[in-house]
């Protein structure tokens, strides 16, 4: 308009190229389990090392990023209640440094959970402090994470990924 109003000689933004939401990325469609694909992934997942994160993930709905960043004081046993107020977020390139951060929407939600996601949960703290005590003073979770290695440091999410692919090539 300004070039049409004489205000200035040429459009500043000719030749610009113009992103596309229709690129490969946005154009992923989803494609969620149904109930007998969830049930053969949750079988075949049975003996691997992040079995517990899928569960929590398919029982609550959460993502994997806050899976990985739910903290035991967001957990209340006794009122089976869960408080998800970030996740795991990790800098890629840049020493793959992971830290927690606010959700992807930057809302806090809080929901009641099925008994067998306590169940879970509990097992879960029993194997952490296992390892804690195993590692002795090598043990490092700063953060309070349910969801760490064998020495309390943070789970890459690509290793999740690369499991859940693996599982879901199997089924």
């Amino acid at each position: 308009k300004a070039v049409e109003i004489r205000y200035i000689r040429s459009n500043p933004a000719t030749g610009c190229n113009i992103p596309k939401d229709d690129d490969a990325e946005s154009m992923k469609e989803i494609n969620p389990f149904t109930e007998i694909e969830l049930a053969g992934f949750l079988t075949e997942s049975g003996d691997t090392l992040y079995r517990d994160i899928y569960h929590l993930a398919a029982d609550t709905g959460m993502r994997l990023a806050e899976c990985l960043g739910l903290r035991w004081s967001r957990v209340d046993f006794r009122k089976k209640k869960i408080t998800v107020d970030a996740q795991l977020h990790m800098l890629r390139f840049k020493g793959d440094t992971r830290y927690l951060a606010k959700t992807k929407n930057r809302k806090v939600r809080s929901f009641i959970v099925p008994s067998q996601v306590i169940t879970l949960l509990q097992k879960v703290k029993k194997a952490q402090l296992e390892n804690q005590l195993k590692a002795g003073s090598a043990w490092a979770n700063p953060d309070d994470l349910i969801f760490t290695d064998i020495v309390g440091g943070t789970i890459p999410h690509s290793s999740v990924e690369h499991e859940f692919a693996e599982i879901c090539e199997r089924v």
